[in-house]
């Protein structure tokens, strides 16, 4: 990604807290017959409300809480119970698994079904749900907050930018909008359990983004063999500047076509975090359709040109004031592409 999030904290990440202590507090350490009292007395009022509201008959907490616990308990043995109970703690450190960390091993599903299968779906079905069903119903809202006022309030807040850091150039839908964008599951929900309602694993993404290009891919292992790969952390503190040069190449009779384009991805130290973001959202082939599209690369080459007569000032010069201009606005405009585009244009001889 080109740039990272700043991480904002909000109410509703008190809901993470209180799956945090169901798991490796109620779970992981079964002692006798499952009660209520067990459980986070936030997280017990928010189920018990559940189970007494008519209204709601599908998404209840309370059966699926206590399946879970009775299988933790007859099935697993203490020291599998400490196993998931560290396997929580590595799927919800989400910067450290990103950096491929030996210290932690993300854990997916197929290595809960080694333990039991019957637990490992009732896991996923539990955690699915969580995201899918009960953080909308207004027992949680009214405990934690909502994922559209974390959206609003807390997100938009921190972050400025108003572009989906994946792509670079798409807008998010921000504060002038009623809608907002969809959060990303940056480690897939139905591969990895534990982390679906923690919003360090939850990223607004552009709708582009997410809907035609990450989907369900994993950022942290790799399609062709599986081994483990670096990748950016969506709120890294520390993100580094990543310099796109670009290149033309071959005839250019019929125009500037994508295969007339070659982008270098260069960030020292960073090298496969890159590789896996330009994987995961097929950068090249994006950039270099988006160089030649009439309106976006073929427009910049051409406002020189044109500009230059307006203003009746070289195409040089007019040249070296659209490249600072972009330099100094990266964000604006896909300004991060269009200056290597053009400064690659140029050592093509195009710029005239």
């Amino acid at each position: 990604m080109l740039f990272a999030y700043q991480h904002c904290s909000h109410t509703i990440d008190h809901f993470q807290d209180f799956i945090a202590h169901l798991v490796k507090e109620v779970w992981c350490k079964p002692s006798g017959a499952f009660s209520l009292s067990k459980l986070d007395p936030d997280f017990m009022a928010i189920v018990e409300e559940l189970e007494n509201d008519k209204s709601v008959t599908a998404s209840k907490l309370l059966a699926p809480i206590e399946r879970l616990y009775e299988l933790f308990r007859q099935k697993l043995s203490a020291d599998q119970r400490n196993t998931v109970s560290k396997w929580f703690d590595d799927n919800n450190n989400i910067e450290l698994l990103c950096g491929n960390d030996p210290q932690v091993v993300p854990v997916g599903y197929a290595d809960i079904e080694a333990i039991d299968t019957e637990l490992a779906h009732h896991l996923k079905t539990f955690f699915l749900s969580l995201w899918s069903n009960i953080l909308g119903l207004s027992a949680v809202q009214n405990a934690v907050g909502s994922i559209d006022d974390h959206y609003r309030v807390a997100f938009l807040a921190s972050n400025s930018e108003g572009k989906c850091p994946y792509c670079g150039y798409r807008d998010l839908l921000g504060e002038y909008s009623d809608y907002r964008e969809a959060y990303d599951h940056y480690l897939p929900k139905t591969k990895y359990p534990f982390n679906t309602v923690n919003f360090r694993n939850l990223a607004p993404m552009c709708d582009r983004c997410n809907g035609k290009f990450k989907l369900a891919k994993d950022p942290l292992r790799r399609n062709s063999n599986g081994s483990r790969r670096k990748a950016f952390y969506s709120y890294g503190s520390q993100h580094p500047k990543i310099d796109i040069r670009a290149e033309i190449v071959g005839d250019l009779k019929g125009g500037v076509k994508p295969a007339n384009i070659n982008l270098d991805f260069r960030c020292d130290g960073y090298e496969e975090e890159v590789e896996t973001w330009l994987d995961l959202f097929k950068i090249v082939d994006r950039y270099k359709a988006k160089c030649c599209y009439k309106n976006e690369g073929t427009a910049w080459l051409e406002r020189i040109n044109i500009e230059s007569i307006t203003h009746g000032i070289s195409p040089r010069r007019m040249f070296e004031i659209e490249v600072a201009i972009a330099r100094n606005k990266p964000w604006a405009d896909s300004n991060f592409l269009k200056a290597p585009f053009l400064e690659a244009c140029d050592r093509a001889k195009l710029v005239r």
